[in-house]
């Protein structure tokens, strides 16, 4: 959320006065915001513990050494299967690299990352109507938390977020304004040269 007010504190019309003392205001609300949470954290020591027992501590537990060996099974898989991959859905390791080398192999990686990289080349930015933006961030934020901690590439939201995306994308970049009736293309026959009806009739 923090990456998000910095992405829009950027105006599309920065001339009006108003935006920018709206994002003057927003500077002052986030420091704010930072104080208010940096006292909370000291004043609570057994929150700093928490965090760091979810966080750093996790380090010697048998979860990550159990996220550990399957990501290097998943790169046993890749390395057998001479880059090719499995298959979709035959290996699930535990960040979505790694789980589409060892599923779909170099080749579908590939595609996978440059659909995403075409998808965020075409995005206009803040200037993108809200239905976009709300698409597109929900997407990004999918892809985050798969290469992070839960690579499931047979989700169905993640595909229906992508079909989302690509359509309203398809939607913005149209300059038709709507589709129109296909008319009928009318073929001019043209009369014969020489004929009974060429001739005139004798006086």
């Amino acid at each position: 959320m923090c990456l998000l007010f910095l992405y829009f504190r950027r105006s599309p019309k920065p001339k009006q006065p108003r935006k920018i003392k709206s994002s003057k205001l927003r500077w002052i609300l986030l420091l704010l915001a930072v104080v208010i949470a940096g006292y909370y954290l000291y004043s609570s020591p057994d929150l700093v513990d928490a965090i760091m027992a979810m966080t750093i501590d996790k380090i010697n537990s048998y979860s990550f050494w159990g996220r550990l060996a399957r990501e290097v099974h998943a790169v046993i898989v890749f390395v057998n299967t001479y880059g090719l991959g499995a298959g979709l859905g035959s290996n699930r390791s535990s960040g979505l690299i790694t789980t589409m080398l060892s599923s779909v192999g170099l080749v579908g990686t590939f595609v996978f990352g440059f659909a995403l990289y075409r998808i965020a080349k075409l995005f206009p930015g803040v200037s993108a109507p809200r239905s976009l933006q709300v698409g597109y961030w929900a997407l990004l934020g999918m892809i985050l938390s798969e290469i992070i901690g839960v690579p499931d590439i047979n989700r169905p939201v993640l595909w229906s977020l992508l079909v989302i995306v690509v359509a309203q994308l398809n939607v913005h970049f149209d300059p038709r304004p709507g589709l129109e009736p296909v008319k009928r293309r009318v073929v001019a026959v043209r009369p014969p040269l020489l004929g009974p009806s060429s001739v005139a009739p004798a006086s």
